[in-house]
């Protein structure tokens, strides 16, 4: 949904929001690669996705010659455990074990979706974002300067096995089931300056620094 508001002749502004949620294709199976009856949970969705954003702008003129814009955005995602499932290797090319693949169609079968996604977190993501825009006319030449400040929050939680073998305490370590977990936390700042020449002129020349 979105919403354009004029406040008056030198300012208006805009506000627009986005939700989504789907509940996946594919729910994981009791009898997949790696399960027992200890550690088979079926009907846990996969693919599953959510996200929700928000973003609002505003323009205003500065005197007859200038503008600025300003826009914020913040949006909040997630991404749950992939429909992937290990498949046996059908085919035999040499004496090393590394040498085996699958030859043929793969089967589309659900029984085969096994994972641990209880408490998975899977990709949840967090973004903010946000850029000042603000440009002068001074007649022989135009100046403009572009400010950004930008966040990002970032879990990745992954079963990365695509099996049910559950997570194993070996000391510090974990054993048995193959996890993926990072965080990253990512804050930039950018600042872009440009001055270029009026666009009725014969010749015309821009310049900038970043």
């Amino acid at each position: 949904a979105r919403v354009n508001v004029p406040i008056n002749d030198i300012f208006a502004v805009s506000l627009a929001a986005r939700t989504y949620d789907f509940d996946g294709y594919y729910e994981t199976s009791s009898t997949g690669v790696g399960t027992t009856p200890a550690t088979a949970t079926a009907g846990i969705p996969l693919g599953t996705e959510t996200a929700d954003a928000v973003a609002a702008s505003g323009i205003a003129k500065l005197g007859e010659r200038g503008s600025a814009y300003l826009r914020i955005s913040y949006s909040d995602e997630n991404i749950g455990q992939t429909a992937w499932a290990n498949t046996p290797s059908n085919t035999i090319l040499g004496a090393s074990p590394a040498q085996r693949w699958f030859v043929g169609t793969f089967p589309t079968n659900q029984s085969l979706l096994a994972i641990n996604p209880i408490d998975y977190a899977g990709l949840d993501r967090q973004l903010f974002r946000s850029s000042l825009i603000v440009d002068y006319d001074f007649d022989a030449f135009t100046i403009q300067s572009t400010t950004a400040w930008n966040k990002s929050n970032i879990l990745t939680d992954l079963d990365t096995d695509w099996t049910a073998i559950p997570d194993v305490a070996f000391g510090p370590a974990l054993i048995g089931n193959l996890r993926n977990e990072f965080v990253r936390e990512i804050e930039d700042y950018s600042q872009e300056l440009r001055i270029s020449s009026a666009q009725d002129q014969r010749l015309r020349w821009m310049a900038g620094v970043y």
